[in-house]
């Protein structure tokens, strides 16, 4: 989403709010109301541009879209506040809402009443208690065709992943259909095999730590962000970033990169850079989403902003880069390595409740433990405990 298109959900936000605030005080029939919705159709529109769809998400009183918050302000918060009253936790606008569709939206929003989508607004709550699996209804497949894509998953991964990693290592440009298509198989299969594929990434503890640990981390993703009402595009996107995430790793030199002890200063800083070097790489990499660049760079960050790279204490962590930290930690301590034995799935989860608020994003983490939940209820308990 460019600069422009930013400012003009801003100026949607601000002629919706105007409208419920005016139907308040006269009917919705009021021409000063029929005159706010014109002007917040086309903010709309043109916030919108040439995109498929508009997706906002609201987290821990932030409104999220396109992967980003929008700035703070008084009207935004009281938005926030609106949708969230209304228990509207997720709104997405497709292309061709008309008028009558928005007018439905504002007097729900003024009034109250069933949560109900239209064939161009979709709502939905995105709270982090729960762990559904989404608002949208993802191609079905047969029940075979998705235990065999299961079955697969580790032979598919490895050769996508060898050969990412031979035309990285020989100074040529990928191309990223292999990793688009597998993003695209693991967000069918969630419709029909969610729980399997979900269990797929804690209780895999391979040796082949290289080929298994993005795949893991790009399950994980795909099921916290379903959790959080993410879909279309953006979940694919968020795949994508999340199988592309430790790309920088290709470049730090093997003897350091497999080091079975722990490693020097001098080695540490070396592989300190590998976001960067991730990042510039994809960066110049045709094809690739941006959401990918960004997270690449960001996922050592931590939610406190104490990581690296080393930027501001303001500086605005990407909703994708948060994910990712969450999945990365937890399969990257159940994970068997040469100097690391693997943690239970309970000593896990209490990691990542040590680490909430600190280096990881708190919300989030609630969101992460509500997948949990649902999968191993008894074990979750224990963890609380």
């Amino acid at each position: 989403m460019t600069a422009e298109q930013r400012d003009q959900l801003q100026h949607f936000i601000r002629q919706i709010l105007a409208a419920v605030s005016n139907i308040s005080l006269y009917t919705a029939g009021h021409p000063q109301v029929q005159r706010l919705m014109d002007r917040a159709l086309a903010s709309l529109e043109q916030a919108m541009g040439d995109d498929a769809e508009l997706a906002m998400v609201i987290i821990d009183d932030t409104l999220i879209t396109d992967n980003q918050p929008l700035e703070q302000s008084l009207f935004l918060d009281k938005f926030c506040r609106l949708l969230s009253g209304r228990g509207i936790g997720y709104l997405c606008f497709s292309q061709g809402v008309n008028r009558d569709e928005l007018m439905a939206l504002v007097l729900r929003l003024c009034r109250g009443g069933e949560l109900k989508s239209s064939p161009h607004i979709r709502l939905g709550q995105a709270k982090v208690a729960t762990a559904g699996l989404g608002l949208e209804e993802e191609a079905v497949l047969e029940a075979g065709e998705a235990r065999e894509l299961l079955s697969q998953l580790p032979q598919r991964e490895e050769q996508v992943q060898l050969e990412l990693h031979e035309m990285i290592r020989q100074g040529r440009r990928p191309h990223f259909g292999d990793l688009q298509r597998l993003v695209s198989s693991l967000v069918k299969v969630f419709s029909q095999e969610a729980e399997t594929l979900m269990a797929l990434a804690p209780l895999r503890a391979l040796d082949e730590y290289t080929f298994t640990h993005s795949t893991n981390v790009c399950i994980l993703n795909l099921a916290q962000a379903k959790a959080l009402g993410i879909h279309g595009t953006q979940l694919h996107d968020i795949g994508i970033a999340a199988l592309l995430h430790d790309v920088g790793k290709l470049f730090v030199p093997d003897e350091i990169l497999k080091k079975p002890a722990q490693l020097s200063e001098e080695e540490a800083a070396i592989m300190r850079q590998h976001p960067v070097w991730g990042a510039r790489y994809l960066l110049e990499t045709p094809g690739v989403p941006q959401l990918a660049v960004i997270c690449a760079f960001e996922h050592h960050m931590r939610y406190d902003r104490s990581g690296y790279p080393a930027v501001d204490g303001d500086w605005p962590l990407n909703l994708a880069s948060q994910l990712t930290m969450i999945a990365d930690t937890f399969d990257a301590v159940r994970t068997k390595r040469s100097y690391q034995q693997p943690h239970e799935r309970l000593e896990a989860l209490r990691l990542l409740q040590r680490l909430s608020g600190t280096a990881l994003n708190p919300v989030l983490v609630r969101n992460f433990m509500a997948m949990f939940r649902q999968q191993w209820p008894g074990l979750f308990k224990a963890a609380a405990r």
